[in-house]
């Protein structure tokens, strides 16, 4: 089932209005940003890489050569790719043990009041939607929700580089994680073949990807579904199927129905923190936890061997001070995990989702009363 083409093609129109959000106007390439002259005039087939790449992708996928050169011809090195994709490096003054990033400003932008209303908003515009998916795969509406509403601002911020541009740009010329974005590229190149997509059409973010729930192209062609059933798969302009999408995704990695994200917890002052080990698995258990002291900051009631992990999550005080938020990340945190490996990723996306629950509760409840006191 085809992406929609023309969505693809209203998403590069609006990249060129003014007025967009500066979370998408930072992502337009800067032209001063480029190769050589001389690389810059030559085409990636033309590159004895690339060729290889070809002749290998062909005999792999039985692609037609002819095609994927086709395709690779019309790629574009990017700089500002390589540049949004290069860690920046340390600052020669910052003290070795700096806070590794900061969670509660994360929290800040990711949870704040807008995104909270607007994941409601999101929630009422696509009510049936939200039912079906949470009928067919188990997913927790406001969970299918924050994750659109962190990826993209539940479709506003859908990246505005062209997709070939950044894989090719990813493959060849930023080596950190050729492998993977190697990878993703030929997924893409099966995706445009399947799809009858013009790569010229496909936009997401530096990264590769691709519409409301940011789907890079393995898992658009393993996850995508047509849930409006308008015989197309539209993650770019149909709400529809991005929920359905996110939601079978979920599924497809585990997510287990009735249990929540996370569980928060406070560690004793000799805590084992041999337990805080970074991991995106379940690596210990209920019992195991509350023995080394991370003590739950309420009673749970769930066996001793329910799988968890320590959540840390680090941030400076009021004083400026480390500390650091603890919590017992469950299986489905770990699901969330596949989704986007950060735990402030996986934690926001929790946060907003109860957020969104609790504002979408409050809203039902005060219609209910309006209604009650009109009649």
């Amino acid at each position: 089932m085809p992406l929609s083409r023309r969505n693809l093609l209203t998403l590069l129109l609006t990249a060129a209005i003014p007025g967009l959000p500066a979370a998408v106007c930072a992502q337009l390439p800067d032209p001063a940003l480029r190769k050589t002259e001389s690389s810059e005039d030559t085409s990636y087939p033309a590159m004895p890489e690339v060729q290889a790449y070809i002749e290998e992708t062909a005999a792999a996928t039985q692609l037609p050569k002819s095609f994927i050169e086709d395709v690779l011809a019309q790629a574009t090195y990017s700089a500002r790719v390589e540049q949004l994709m290069t860690p920046k490096p340390r600052k020669p003054n910052a003290p070795k043990t700096a806070v590794r990033g900061d969670w509660r400003v994360y929290q800040h932008r990711m949870v704040g009041k807008s995104r909270i209303e607007k994941g409601s908003e999101f929630l009422e515009e696509n009510d049936e939607a939200f039912g079906k998916a949470e009928d067919r795969y188990g997913i927790p509406r406001d969970i299918v929700a924050s994750i659109i509403g962190v990826e993209t601002v539940y479709g506003r911020n859908q990246g505005s580089f062209r997709v070939l541009d950044s894989l090719c740009t990813l493959t060849f010329d930023y080596k950190r994680r050729a492998d993977y974005f190697r990878t993703e590229l030929t997924e893409f190149l099966l995706l445009l073949r399947e799809q009858h997509l013009d790569p010229a059409t496909v936009y997401g973010s530096f990264a590769g990807a691709i519409g409301m729930g940011q789907f890079m192209p393995s898992s658009v062609r393993k996850y995508a579904v047509d849930f409006d059933g308008d015989g197309q798969i539209d993650l770019v302009g149909s709400s529809a199927d991005a929920i359905g999408s996110v939601a079978n995704y979920l599924a497809s990695h585990g997510w287990v129905r009735g249990l929540p994200p996370f569980f928060s917890c406070t560690p004793d002052s000799d805590a084992d923190m041999r337990l805080v080990t970074g991991g995106i698995a379940t690596d210990t258990t209920f019992d195991h936890a509350l023995r080394a002291g991370f003590i739950p900051d309420f009673e749970l009631n769930i066996p001793g061997d329910e799988p968890l992990m320590i959540v840390d999550l680090p941030y400076r005080d009021q004083d400026g001070k480390q500390a650091t938020e603890y919590r017992l990340g469950t299986r489905n945190f770990q699901t969330i995990l596949n989704y986007n490996h950060s735990y402030f990723y996986a934690s926001a996306v929790s946060d907003l989702a109860e957020e969104i629950e609790t504002i979408s509760m409050d809203s039902a409840a005060a219609s209910m009363a309006s209604g009650s006191a009109s009649s």
